[in-house]
């Protein structure tokens, strides 16, 4: 049997993040303590055995670069496996950025045509979620589909968010909607597609003559009832953390009591020679520490108190302090008396002595089944002054930086 060649979308804005991504490319975004979102699709791919892999960068990638490497954290190196940064092919015109996720896949078919593969597995960067890919792939040459989708019922509220499917009785695709409103349908598009690889090469070329750069909004609406496409069931845990409260809930689904989705369940792989994960000495909890539920990384420092909350290396909790429903990425400082609660802090910040941000410690709120409407969110860098107060919702990247 042939490999099959994946590539990656890793290029968007991922603007729906706010100030989380505004320094760097959405799959680059931590997750849970000391990963990175695009780690799960490359840990899938890797457990998959997929040999040959191209991430699509665009967007402000040199963070995502710096991390993947060589993709030897991933086993992507070696005479017979290969990993491959593909950014967009620069040229003398604006068109020459990649106009969509089908554009992207469009302006490297070279790249595609060196490997003798029959079937290119094309995957997001910035979804949370555990696959064997051969299952899908095997599915895919049982059904002789040219394409299929792999498919996720998702709660009735959320259907505007994705790609939605109707299918058959036999799983085949009869009609596909991007992000409507209302929809009898509730099984969304996981961005997770097999092509058979000559019909991938036929139907962009076509595509892109016509002004059609992305799959969801273009390229799938035009191919059902002409060729064979289908939706493979996926009934695990999948994560699109699109937006903050989906970011910051997908965090807080680790630390359940049963979790949905566990980390200790699988070999996520990341690069640990990574700069922000360094040499860290292990954590030190003082004697006045409290850790309630949490998830804890290398080279933190807890003198305070840590309620149901994922701290990144190098994260300093000090007395009185209280880190709540949180997650707080790398070195960053919570100073003695401040208190966070749902908040989500990124790299390198210090909030300042008895400084209150987000949710009222006092509400009664259980964020594992009631989230709030809006996560307050620190952008990388800040420094909060001391006593500041800051309600739920708000983003701040306007105070003074380290």
């Amino acid at each position: 049997m042939k490999q099959t060649l994946a590539l990656v979308l890793a290029g968007g804005v991922g603007s729906r993040l706010g100030l989380l991504s505004s320094q760097r490319a959405k799959p680059a975004v931590p997750f849970g303590g000391t990963y990175r979102l695009i780690d799960f699709t490359l840990s899938n791919a890797m457990h998959s055995d997929v040999k040959w892999i191209g991430i699509l960068t665009q967007y402000r990638p040199a963070s995502l670069m710096d991390h993947i490497s060589t993709g030897q954290s991933w086993n992507f190196i070696g005479p017979y496996r290969q990993l491959k940064i593909l950014p967009p092919q620069y040229g003398r015109h604006d068109r020459d950025w990649y106009q969509g996720t089908a554009d992207a896949i469009y302006q490297n078919l070279n790249f595609i045509k060196r490997f003798d593969v029959d079937l290119v597995l094309i995957l997001s960067g910035d979804h949370i979620y555990k696959f064997d890919y051969n299952d899908m792939i095997a599915y895919h040459r049982k059904s002789g589909a040219d394409l299929t989708i792999a498919g996720i019922e998702v709660p009735r509220r959320m259907i505007s968010e994705f790609g939605i499917i109707y299918t058959d009785t036999r799983g085949r695709i009869v009609d596909f909607v991007e992000k409507p409103a209302e929809s009898k349908s509730r099984i969304a598009s996981m961005g997770v597609y097999v092509f058979r690889r000559v019909f991938l090469e036929t139907i962009l070329k076509q595509a892109v003559k016509r002004g059609f750069y992305d799959f969801g909004k273009h390229i799938i609406p035009h191919v059902i009832g002409e060729y064979r496409v289908f939706m493979y069931p996926f009934s695990g845990y999948w994560r699109d953390v699109g937006t903050i409260t989906s970011y910051w809930q997908s965090n807080l689904d680790t630390l359940r009591d049963i979790p949905e989705f566990s980390l200790a369940s699988w070999q996520v792989m990341t690069n640990p020679g990574h700069r922000e994960h360094g040499v860290r000495a292990p954590t030190i909890y003082d004697h006045t520490a409290k850790v309630v539920n949490s998830s804890i990384s290398k080279g933190c420092s807890i003198q305070g108190e840590v309620v149901s909350s994922i701290l990144s290396p190098g994260v300093q909790v000090h007395q009185n302090a209280k880190v709540c429903h949180s997650v707080v990425f790398h070195d960053t400082v919570i100073a003695p008396g401040a208190q966070i609660h749902g908040v989500i802090v990124d790299k390198n910040c210090r909030i300042g002595e008895n400084a209150h941000i987000g949710q009222a410690m006092g509400e009664d709120w259980d964020p594992l089944t009631s989230p709030p409407p809006n996560n307050t969110v620190i952008a990388k860098g800040s420094l909060i002054p001391a006593d500041t107060i800051i309600d739920a919702g708000s983003q701040i990247d306007v105070m003074d930086k380290f």
